[in-house]
């Protein structure tokens, strides 16, 4: 059935917000809009053909209703059932409003894409049923895949459109919305912090190909962070000497290339100086090496997923466990020594027994060994 066109009655304004009805009347929702106190406000919504629509609005302008508080009782509201529901009638409502002028499209774009993430996820939830179980769940599984802007933002419009359906009396009765907090302890508990070991990051290698094969190679071979990789143009690069010189947030540094990179960057053809060596934009590098490749690549190989960051962790212990001293890998890295060790190195209990046997911790000479067994004997004799 076709969506019927807006129209003017007098100075209410008509929308289609949602429709048609499932009963096969011919009625679509209908919201009806009024310039008041120098702003617009909603006069009038509910289910009504075309032409019942017009009548209900010249019956409010006749009688004055326009210019005065909204009644209540004017229309029975639609209840919505799911967050589906809920978040399809909120955009199409918003629409409404851009129509209007009273958001931006850009606005009404990133409400929309935040709802279809919604409703991909969470859309078959009862208003009534959720709880915050259902939003740690949605967190958990969106922050795996999306910045935690972007997850933020998706609970942010899910409230938004819960108020408005509050206010317009679509909710279920007895519905009330949990508390949607999101601080830094959520972002810490699912966030993936894994460091790979080097058999794991060599068998990941081996399933890439192209430009996301020869990120993840820098990444590994420098510890640079994804960013400093993305920016790489090939001025940067000076394979007569081995290095690469690195922009972080950290200022400037130069690093060396292994020969085995450096034979990478050949075959894979240098260019114009000022090209990119990945041959992508860093947008590009940065929002989808570890979403669309490094995790598929994990996946594929039967290995738990990793991070292009987790990458930089693995140098850092790949320096520390060769016996390189702290300085060094600390400027190797671009960090702090004390950054270096608090945030990036994971010490394994392999490494402690490496270093217990190194040390020879908890080794007795020989001579006080015998004595000690002799005075444990001695004892054990009374």
């Amino acid at each position: 059935m076709k969506k019927p066109s807006n129209f003017h009655v007098g100075r209410i304004k008509l929308y289609t917000v949602r429709g048609p009805h499932k009963d096969g009347s011919g009625r679509w929702y209908w919201q009806g809009q009024a310039f008041r106190d120098g702003g617009t406000t909603t006069v009038w919504s509910g289910w009504a053909t075309a032409a019942e629509a017009e009548q209900i609005a010249a019956k409010l302008l006749a009688a004055g209703d326009v210019d005065r508080p909204r009644e209540p009782s004017l229309s029975a509201p639609e209840t919505l059932e799911t967050v589906t529901d809920l978040c399809e009638t909120w955009v199409a409502w918003l629409d409404t409003q851009l129509k209007i002028g009273d958001l931006t499209r850009h606005g009404v774009r990133a409400y929309t894409n935040s709802t279809r993430r919604l409703v991909g996820s969470i859309g078959a939830v009862r208003l009534d049923a959720l709880s915050k179980a259902t939003f740690d769940s949605y967190r958990l599984a969106r922050l795996d895949t999306y910045a935690t802007s972007t997850v933020r933002q998706d609970l942010k419009a899910l409230q938004r459109a819960w108020h408005w359906a509050e206010e317009e009396g679509h909710l279920p009765p007895n519905s009330k919305l949990p508390k949607l907090r999101f601080g830094k302890r959520d972002v810490a508990t699912v966030r993936n912090h894994r460091t790979p070991s080097l058999p794991e990051i060599v068998t990941v290698i081996g399933q890439l190909a192209g430009w996301p094969r020869l990120a993840t190679l820098l990444l590994f071979a420098t510890g640079a962070r994804i960013g400093e990789i993305a920016v790489l143009t090939w001025e940067d690069v000076d394979l007569t000497v081995a290095t690469v010189r690195l922009k972080g947030k950290t200022g400037e540094r130069t690093v060396p290339l292994s020969e085995p990179l450096v034979a990478e960057l050949v075959g894979w053809g240098e260019r114009d100086r000022s090209t990119y060596i990945l041959g992508v934009t860093p947008k590009m590098v940065t929002g989808h090496l570890g979403t669309l490749y490094l995790k598929p690549a994990c996946v594929a190989a039967n290995i738990q997923p990793f991070t292009p960051h987790g990458l930089r962790r693995a140098a850092v212990d790949a320096l520390l466990r060769a016996g390189v001293d702290v300085g060094t890998a600390a400027a190797f890295m671009g960090h702090t020594p004390e950054v270096m060790l608090a945030h990036y190195r994971t010490a394994t209990l392999d490494d402690q027994r490496a270093a217990l046997n190194r040390t020879k911790l908890g080794l007795l000479p020989q001579a006080e060994d015998q004595a000690l067994k002799c005075g444990v004997s001695g004892v054990s004799s009374k």
